[in-house]
């Protein structure tokens, strides 16, 4: 079995390739494209741009529950209903990515006959754009605002189990419920201040940082162990 500060470690690595492929498919693969003026004409035109996303997501959501995975037999001494829901969140998270990929799939065929159409039946395309375009609007949402839950369910677990120093998962609450505003307000048309994703996005990299140099820490273990 792999030791906890091995196990630590590889959630550092886990937690870096989830923030090189969020910001990959939000700012360059996906995002400049599903949602610009012109998509109908974009999508299609950056297609193998377009597919690249929709591959990273799905290594994203498979990294989400290789962590959950790997952190369900520590997690559950100190929470058991905790770490499964850990686990049980991080299967959510990957369903939303698989609905979003149908959704920017569909886009992009609709995108590719548009393009093939030319200025034949170009009101139906408009409009079935539209509906597409909405559909992954929504979608796009979800898969970033369900991880809301899975990262606090793992940020109490980590102040329980006090894994590392607990201002780090405190520091982790708090960013992501500015994340959580964010998101909420933009789903509401009500504006969404980039600054609210920043101190979430600081604590992503500096808690990857600290388990690649650290693991978790064996003072909450040997605390468990003899309380025994």
């Amino acid at each position: 079995m792999i030791s906890e500060k091995k196990a630590g470690r590889l959630i550092g690595a886990f937690i870096l390739i989830d923030m090189v492929s969020g910001v990959l498919i939000n700012q360059v693969l996906l995002g400049p494209f599903t949602f610009a003026v012109d998509f109908m004409n974009k999508v299609a035109e950056n297609s193998n741009q377009v597919i690249l996303g929709m591959l990273l997501g799905l290594i994203s959501g498979a990294t989400s529950i290789a962590s959950a995975s790997l952190l369900l037999p520590i997690f559950k001494k100190y929470h058991e209903v905790l770490a499964y829901m850990l686990l049980g969140s991080s299967v959510v998270c990957f369903a939303c990515i698989l609905g979003d990929n149908s959704n920017v799939q569909s886009l992009l065929t609709l995108s590719q006959e548009y393009l093939k159409a030319g200025s034949i039946d170009s009101e139906y395309f408009r409009t079935m754009g539209k509906v597409f375009h909405d559909a992954r609007r929504w979608s796009h949402f979800m898969t970033i605002l369900v991880p809301c839950f899975y990262f606090i369910t793992f940020f109490c677990l980590l102040y329980l189990s006090k894994l590392i120093p607990r201002f780090i998962s405190i520091w982790g609450l708090l960013g992501i419920i500015g994340m959580a505003t964010a998101i909420l307000l933009a789903i509401f048309e009500k504006g969404s201040n980039m600054l609210l994703y920043l101190p979430f996005g600081l604590n992503q990299l500096f808690l990857a940082i600290w388990l690649l140099a650290r693991g978790f820490s064996s003072t909450a273990n040997n605390a468990v162990g003899n309380q025994k």
